[in-house]
């Protein structure tokens, strides 16, 4: 239970929101009821009609400090790229300032009206060099960025790369590439890629 002050947390309803290290998302008003009353002896039920606060479903863990803002968020369109080859996957540990110092695949945001799997083939290339091919969806995942405050829906798209070496064609963003096994990938990972480690997904290569 938190208690707050000049936060309209009837806005929040069905929108996520940070609080500290915690992402959540606003589910329902939370309404006075009969218990509050026979506590206090006060004639509190019709005064606190859809003023009794906000229920809402945790999403993340994290730390929530004594003056604590909370932040609302808008859920982005997100598309990780795994190439794996030979039991391992690429992956490279990023400099930008969204998720700085972990380790993500290929990927970025889809351009307006592009689909998940020309995003995953355009952003390989132009992060990488490399030209992929039969792209397939393998996952999905709902993760938040906690030093950005933002929340990313993340497709994961699997491509076919059969050769060729990676170039790191943006060096502002992230560090060389490099072949990682997956029973061994390097940490701290992303928090979308993070995610979707955690549902399980195995590449059968692996």
């Amino acid at each position: 239970n938190l208690t707050t002050r000049g936060v309209k947390l009837n806005g929040l309803i069905d929108h996520f929101f940070w609080v500290g290290d915690v992402l959540a998302r606003g589910t329902s008003r939370c309404e006075p009821c009969q218990h509050l009353v026979d506590l206090t002896g006060k004639p509190l039920l019709r005064p606190l009609v859809h003023r009794g606060g906000l229920r809402a479903e945790v999403l993340t863990g994290g730390r929530i400090r004594l003056g604590d803002p909370i932040q609302p968020s808008h859920e982005q369109r997100g598309v990780g790229v795994l190439v794996v080859r030979d039991g391992s996957v690429l992956l490279a540990r990023r400099l930008s300032s969204r998720g700085q110092g972990t380790w993500s695949f290929p990927g970025g945001k889809p351009h307006d009206q592009e689909s998940a799997e020309a995003c995953a083939l355009r952003e390989l290339y132009e992060e990488t060099g490399l030209i992929g091919s039969q792209p397939e969806m393998v996952g999905q995942t709902l993760a938040g960025v906690p030093d950005s405050r933002e929340v990313f829906r993340t497709d994961f798209i699997r491509v076919s790369v059969p050769r060729g070496e990676p170039e790191l064609r943006e060096p502002d963003k992230s560090e060389d590439w490099q072949w990682c096994r997956w029973q061994r990938l390097p940490a701290p990972l992303f928090s979308p890629v993070e995610a979707f480690i955690a549902t399980g997904y195995r590449p059968l290569s692996a």
